[in-house]
């Protein structure tokens, strides 16, 4: 009976390393950004429309919506759509390793303090849409169906 439960508790462990190394290597090194840093980043983006994606690696919406994300990321190019996801409440393990698992073609930071708060985000997962010209277009809270997403970034492309 000692013998089972330490061989038990060996494997408990050993399952336990395995997943803090696949975390560790697998995860890319994510930035956070911070206010003034989002907004370099949407100033380079004039001229395109942008995504703007506030999620967690945590929240089960968040992760039914970010493959479509992924999608419309491979439909139009960078020349046409920015897209940022900002992981809010997250580690950068966790954030890290489930964007490279969703194979995230596109730039993933942490939020940093008070990001989320400037942009009035109150439950995850937010998407907000800007036109070409910088303006909101387009916010949802929750998750959004793939075709409303695909009409609402069109409908941001369109505006000139």
């Amino acid at each position: 009976m000692r013998k089972a439960v330490l061989f038990i508790g060996s494997m408990a462990l050993l399952a336990v390393a395995l997943i803090v190394t696949y975390t560790r290597t697998s995860a890319p090194a994510l930035p956070t950004l911070d206010r003034a840093q989002l907004s370099a980043r949407l100033a380079e983006a004039k001229g395109k429309a942008v995504i703007l994606t506030f999620w967690a690696s945590w929240c089960a919406p968040c992760r039914l919506e970010f493959p479509e994300i992924v999608r419309l990321r491979a439909k139009y190019p960078e020349s046409e759509l920015s897209i940022e996801a900002l992981a809010v409440d997250d580690t950068l393990a966790a954030a890290g390793a489930f964007a490279a698992s969703q194979k995230a073609n596109f730039p993933v930071a942490l939020a940093g303090e008070g990001l989320a708060r400037a942009w009035e985000i109150t439950a995850l997962p937010t998407l907000v849409i800007l036109d070409r010209s910088g303006k909101e277009a387009f916010r949802n809270v929750g998750l959004m169906p793939p075709a409303d997403l695909a009409k609402a970034v069109e409908k941001a492309l369109a505006a000139k």
